[in-house]
Order: C-alpha cells, then sequence, then structure tokens
C-alpha cells in the first residue's frame, strides 16, 4: 500500500528516507558547467556507486545529461524534467515533470529498498530542502578550491542551524560527512 500524506510517502506502513548525496569543495563548489570541478576521484565514485546500487536515484536532467552511462546500472533512474520524453528514456529509468511524482515513482521502483538517493543537480537540491523532503544529507567534503572554467555551479544555502553533522570518514582527498535533522 502506498499512500502519500503532506509529501510523505508510506510504504507498506514504513516511512521511506529521502537521502541527498553530493560533493563540494571547500566553496560548495559541485559543478564546472556540466561536469565534476576536481579530478575522477575514484574512491569517492567506488563509495557512490556501492551506497546507490540496488536503491533509486532522483536526479535532474542536467545531472542525466552529464551521466557517461545511461541509466546508472543496478538502479531506479529517476529524471526529474519537463523537457525529456519519457517514452523516450532508456530501459529502467523513467522522467517526471514533477518532484513529488518522480519521489513518488522512485518508492514505488523500489518498495522493499525504502532509501531514495538525491543525486542532484542544483536546482534539485535547492527543491528538496526548500520543500523539507530530505531526511539526510551525506556530503563529500572535497579538499580545496577547485578552477572553475565552465561556469560554476554551488550546492544552494540552507539552514545549517537546522542539521547534525558527523564525519562518517577521511581521506586523502576528501571527508565523508553525513547531516541529519536535529
Amino acid at each position: 500500500m502506498v499512500v502519500f500524506y503532506e509529501y510523505s510517502l508510506v510504504v507498506n506502513g514504513g516511512f521511506f528516507m529521502n537521502i541527498l548525496l553530493a560533493a563540494w569543495d571547500d566553496n560548495r563548489l559541485i559543478g564546472n558547467g556540466n561536469e565534476l570541478p576536481w579530478h575522477h576521484i575514484k574512491e569517492d565514485m567506488r563509495m557512490f556507486r556501492d551506497r546507490t546500487l540496488n536503491h533509486a536515484v532522483v536526479m535532474g536532467r542536467k545531472t542525466w545529461e552529464s551521466l557517461k552511462i545511461k541509466p546508472l546500472p543496478g538502479r531506479e533512474n529517476v529524471v526529474i524534467s519537463k523537457t525529456l520524453n519519457f517514452k523516450s528514456m532508456p530501459d529502467g529509468s523513467v522522467s517526471h515533470g514533477n518532484l513529488y511524482d518522480a519521489l513518488e515513482i522512485a518508492h514505488l521502483a523500489v518498495e522493499d529498498k525504502l532509501d531514495i538517493f538525491i543525486i542532484g543537480g542544483a536546482s534539485v537540491y535547492k527543491e528538496v530542502l526548500e520543500k523539507d523532503l530530505v531526511d539526510k544529507m551525506i556530503i563529500t567534503r572535497v579538499h580545496g578550491s577547485h578552477e572553475v572554467v565552465n561556469g560554476g555551479i554551488y550546492f544552494p544555502s540552507f539552514d545549517e542551524t537546522k542539521w547534525n553533522v558527523k564525519v562518517l570518514s577521511n581521506h586523502e582527498l576528501f571527508d565523508v560527512l553525513e547531516y541529519t535533522e536535529k
């Protein structure tokens, strides 16, 4: 049974978690044009894959277009877009023009997995934070400031006083932080 209650989806009697995944540098830069602003960090990419595998990922159109492999294998891919034709999406993926419907589709696609990962971009992050649709954020904080060549894209501002922050792990090039609602 799936019911939408004031933007909280109840699946088989349990509540889901929307987990925002992002990577930013010291200036909260998340994108350089439609690419990551830092060199490919294999360890972080591996952690992203392992964390999202067998779950649904929700993303905006620009994030979708930036993917080298579409859809992300082993995951239900849901793209928020008013311009993509859902009929032309590759197998294992779907597009929808509305954030709430995209989240509901993601949860229906993986009923036995209650967590959905929101993976970008900036406008999707902004909307889910403004509408209080995020239960937890897992942030890769890439050390240093990175050069912007093709137009910098930054993580949106948010009320940090609403979140508890803890360090999940430290690495040579980055740290992984977990933000949970207070």
